[in-house]
């Protein structure tokens, strides 16, 4: 799910977009593309929210392959990933 020209914003970044997915016990796994206010550059963070998506939490995101691949086509279809890397990824798996 994209939410079009979402602006959430902390102390360390601004978050430009996501993508996200529901998992089985209600919680989110979610791909964002932030811009990281101390490097002024964009990054992608992969996140894992409880409480129906209101919780973020700083532990890693831990995702069965198919939920990962899942998650990973949500971002995909919405743009959290640049031309260039997905080029580069392409190339990475035709190897």
């Amino acid at each position: 799910m994209i939410l079009e020209g979402c602006r959430n914003m902390s102390k360390y970044a601004e978050v430009i977009n996501k993508a996200i997915i529901k998992l089985e016990n209600g919680e989110e796994a979610r791909a964002e593309q932030l811009f990281v206010k101390s490097s002024k550059q964009e990054e992608i963070r992969f996140s894992w929210w409880t409480q129906d998506g209101h919780q973020f939490q700083r532990a890693p995101l831990d995702l069965s392959e198919n939920d990962w691949l899942r998650l990973f086509q949500e971002a995909v279809k919405d743009n959290i990933f640049s031309p260039d890397f997905k080029d580069s990824l392409i190339k990475i798996l035709s190897k």
